[in-house]
């Protein structure tokens, strides 16, 4: 025959285990921030020791820096060809290999009304629309340069 479980006991079981499984929460509460103070300590070391380099390091990194610096001094041209053209055909312009120009891409546009004393100026690309109107002017320039600089002679 079923009975009923008496209710007292069993309210009192439950707050009981309540009571436990809070305790429990608690602790692991507290031990994980425990565990997150050391991580954050752990990286704190690991941040230091990566700056603090000894002086070969140090050097060693600035030669690094420095020969890849001077691999990248592109004169003009080289910017083009190495840098500009590979862009362009990249993202599906149609780009003359031999310097010449296509429908989409005009190299060494002669260009009126600039700040010279003749008055005009050459675009290094302009990249023009299925209707022949410019959508870009793109002007390059040595790698050692701001980017200001050309972006200035683009404006113009």
């Amino acid at each position: 025959m079923f009975q009923d479980p008496p209710t007292e006991n069993l309210k009192a079981k439950l707050k009981k285990e309540k009571k436990a499984a809070l305790q429990k929460l608690a602790a692991q509460e507290v031990q994980l921030q425990e565990l997150l103070l050391q991580i954050d300590t752990m990286r704190a070391r690991a941040q230091a020791k990566s700056i603090e380099k000894s002086e070969p390091e140090r050097h060693e990194f600035r030669a690094v820096g420095q020969a890849t610096a001077d691999a990248l001094r592109f004169d003009e041209k080289a910017t083009r060809k190495r840098l500009i053209d590979k862009q362009l055909i990249a993202v599906g312009w149609d780009i003359n290999p031999d310097r010449g120009n296509t429908a989409e891409v005009a190299r060494e546009v002669e260009t009126s009304n600039q700040p010279t004393k003749s008055g005009t100026r050459y675009a290094d690309y302009i990249l023009w629309d299925n209707n022949g109107k410019p959508l870009a002017v793109i002007e390059a320039k040595k790698a050692a340069l701001t980017p200001e600089k050309g972006r200035t002679q683009a404006k113009l």
